[in-house]
């Protein structure tokens, strides 16, 4: 009897040793494997125009690669239905590209899955996403989140100052600190509002006032501070000092001439125009 026990005890360290061994050069255990079942969270997010993305949590990070994730919309007319499908980064952040703008109510959903490794088995829970809608009020193809006028159609997105408001609805599209009620005249044009210069001749209602250039004066030096203003007092250009009364007679036939009211065509000059515009119309006006 001794002897068999002696047999078996001989037997059962042999083995013992084979097993300390095999997990020494190998790496194997023979103690049970730890296995747990662990909760996930999945984020959701949308950015215009028809891209989502979110990212999957977990305590352990077994739970988080290579994760399934599916993105179902909600119309409202029929139940929910996948829309499309990805897989988590080692991050466990994922992304799903639609190939055009839909609205109604999105989630995703992470399946579950089981993660395993030596001696260990996890099975990672699955889990929905946050509710995100998307919607079109104005029904100009560009969906909210994301337009810059959802209550307004503006398809093009048009965004003169860059406030983030569209032209379509900001009560100051180019941004001038004027409003068409505050006799805004062109509200696309930053350069036209109430007070602006009207020194240019450009046949343009610069300043909103309803008047055309009337600070305008060719050739003129204004003695006031500010330019050209409502009144300027004009001084004669020195290249006027040598004009005689012929030059003015030949200045008033070519006016007459030019208006119809003359039928004979003085033959002056480009140069004799310009001067004479320069040196006569500021003072006569003609």
């Amino acid at each position: 009897m001794r002897s068999t026990n002696s047999k078996r005890a001989v037997r059962f360290t042999a083995a013992a040793i084979v097993a300390a061994a095999l997990a020494a050069v190998f790496g194997v255990s023979t103690a049970a494997a730890h296995t747990a079942t662990l909760t996930s969270t999945v984020s959701l997010s949308f950015s215009p125009p028809a891209a989502f993305a979110g990212r999957v949590s977990a305590a352990d990070s077994t739970c988080v690669a290579a994760r399934s994730v599916t993105l179902y919309r909600d119309s409202g007319s029929e139940s929910a239905q996948p829309v499309a499908a990805t897989t988590t980064a080692a991050s466990g952040e994922w992304l799903a590209q639609l190939p055009s703008a839909l609205t109604g109510t999105f989630s995703a959903v992470v399946a579950t899955s089981v993660a395993t490794s030596p001696r260990h088995r996890h099975t990672c829970r699955a889990a929905t996403s946050n509710a995100v809608t998307v919607t079109d009020a104005d029904g100009d193809g560009v969906v909210e989140p994301g337009d810059n006028c959802p209550s307004v159609a503006n398809p093009g997105q048009e965004d003169l100052d860059g406030d983030r408001y569209g032209n379509a609805c900001d009560a100051d599209a180019d941004g001038d600190a004027f409003t068409a009620p505050a006799g805004d005249c062109d509200d696309l044009d930053a350069s036209r509002h109430p007070g602006a210069p009207e020194t240019t001749q450009n046949a343009i209602d610069d300043d909103c006032d309803g008047l055309i250039d009337e600070d305008y004066s060719s050739g003129v030096v204004c003695t006031d501070s500010v330019g050209c203003g409502w009144n300027p007092e004009p001084v004669v250009p020195p290249e006027c000092a040598n004009l005689t009364d012929e030059d003015y007679a030949l200045w008033l036939a070519y006016v007459s001439w030019v208006n119809g009211y003359g039928d004979t065509d003085p033959g002056l000059t480009p140069e004799q125009i310009a001067l004479y515009q320069e040196c006569y119309v500021p003072f006569d006006g003609f």
